[in-house]
């Protein structure tokens, strides 16, 4: 490196700065990064050399993780030029420089490969967008049996720090009880409650409520690092940030459904005045945590299939490219959406306890069409808006999921007959084979919970199920999607 010689003192200022950077950030004195310190030093003016490179460490650490500048340094003509602030450099450290950035490239061929792709995403990021989603899955479980055991309202209060830790005095828990004891919920329905069946619904909603903590510090911590080390390509950061955004509107959400039960007055003006949260809010809360968890899922096979390999992405390309694939593309948003759609009516039958209402199948009180379908009444014993009853009617409810649920179990299975011979890689074609499958089962289970009178196991598997369903969608939807060139 010494014998790179350049005018105006300028030779002197490189090579100190060079050696400095190289001395103290050992991980970076390797010949390629080396030859990159080099050519970008005599690639800028003086006046901005050590202000713009070396004016910090991550700007360092990411001009040294490309190599858009090696293949200059090979051109003897682009180095053989005059630089603002008149600096000639020599032939003699033009060829030093080719001939030494021409042995980095040969020492570490997989280097400059791995350099060269900057907007790549390595597969620890994936790991962790996978983890965070396993982690979702089990809340929406949890948040299914809190509120299958009705135990969203035994905390009254939201503290972000205080509320991380559970009562642990006899005193502590009898200050809690008092607090439940003025809800609407305990005078209306729980007012016959001791205090061990109250700590059984209260540890319910806390350990749902850490949970949630937990994903969020999951989600946080990781992406801090991962944005600080520089380890995100743009458009993955912006969509983890996106997701980040989305967490903690969850975590709002959250609170905004369990105050809709603790408030007497919101709980009188519903035309069916039960203490309970909003059904409305319950299920846009779990079809938020169903978004956080699908973009998780989309996101970490999105990374583990960019690095799959230039040979075996090229040829994902070319069989995807197949113009016979685009309608099983298309269907496959399709069945998505209707799964989804699927879930948000199951939340809805749940936040009204539809599922307690004609227990039977297939018929419903004997009618394909349950007979007070557009019955539903107000307060003062006027029929509301027929629109109100497919959301607020118990048996409308149950009604509309039926027959959401007969569709999504016909469109996979639809699906699944169109797809199959078609000429569709291999996890495709496994996510086509999960789809059908785990429709099924779903749909065995949803009529078995019906039948038994909603027991708690088998509502909590349905729950779960619908997940599973939704998982298997979005995969089959991802592992269809065109690789970008």
């Amino acid at each position: 490196m010494r014998t790179l010689l350049l005018r105006s003192g300028y030779r002197g200022a490189c090579f100190t700065q060079i050696q400095t950077v190289t001395s103290r950030t050992p991980h970076i004195a390797s010949p390629r990064k080396a030859a990159t310190i080099a050519t970008r030093a005599l690639s800028v003016p003086p006046h901005t050399f050590s202000r713009s490179l070396f004016s910090s460490s991550l700007h360092l650490r990411n001009s040294m993780s490309r190599l858009d500048t090696l293949p200059s340094m090979m051109n003897n003509a682009h180095l053989q030029r005059t630089l603002p602030g008149n600096i000639y450099i020599s032939t003699h450290s033009v060829n030093f420089i080719r001939k030494f950035a021409a042995a980095a490239v040969a020492a570490n061929p997989s280097d400059t490969e791995s350099s060269s792709t900057t907007d790549r995403d390595p597969n620890s990021v994936a790991y962790w967008l996978l983890t965070v989603a396993a982690l979702t899955y089990g809340i929406i479980v949890l948040g299914g049996l809190t509120r299958l055991t009705e135990s969203g309202l035994s905390i009254t209060e939201w503290n972000l720090i205080k509320g991380m830790k559970a009562p642990s005095s006899e005193q502590e828990w009898q200050e809690e009880f008092a607090k439940y004891k003025e809800t609407p919920e305990y005078k209306v329905l729980n007012h016959h409650m001791t205090m061990p069946e109250f700590k059984r619904i209260f540890y319910y909603e806390w350990a749902h409520r850490l949970w949630g903590r937990a994903i969020g510090l999951a989600f946080l911590v990781p992406l801090g690092y991962f944005l600080a080390r520089g380890k995100l390509s743009r458009p993955t950061a912006t969509k983890a940030i996106g997701l980040g955004s989305l967490i903690g509107f969850q975590g709002f959400l959250g609170w905004y459904m369990v105050r809709s039960g603790l408030d007497p007055q919101h709980v009188e003006g519903r035309p069916i005045p039960v203490p309970r949260v909003s059904q409305h809010r319950l299920a846009a809360h779990l079809m938020t945590a169903f978004l956080v968890y699908g973009g998780c899922v989309w996101m970490g096979f999105d990374v583990l299939r960019s690095n799959l390999g230039k040979d075996k992405l090229e040829a994902l390309r070319k069989q995807l490219d197949n113009p016979a694939l685009r309608p099983l593309r298309r269907y496959g948003y399709a069945l998505l959406s209707l799964v989804f759609i699927t879930a948000f009516s199951g939340a809805l039958v749940a936040g009204l306890d539809a599922g307690l209402v004609y227990n039977e199948w297939p018929l419903m009180g004997g009618r394909v069409v349950p007979s007070d379908m557009w019955n539903l009444t107000d307060a003062k014993g006027e029929k509301v808006e027929r629109w109100r009853n497919l959301v607020e009617n118990p048996s409308a409810v149950q009604f509309d999921h039926r027959m959401l649920a007969y569709s999504t179990l016909a469109s996979s299975t639809a699906l699944f007959m169109y797809g199959r011979r078609l000429p569709i890689p291999r996890p495709a074609k496994a996510a086509l084979h999960a789809v059908m499958a785990l429709a099924y089962c779903q749909a065995a289970l949803g009529i078995f919970t019906l039948l038994y009178l909603v027991p708690i196991p088998l509502a909590s598997a349905h729950q779960a199920g619908s997940v599973a369903v939704y998982t298997a969608a979005v995969w089959l939807v991802q592992a269809m999607k065109a690789v970008p060139k």
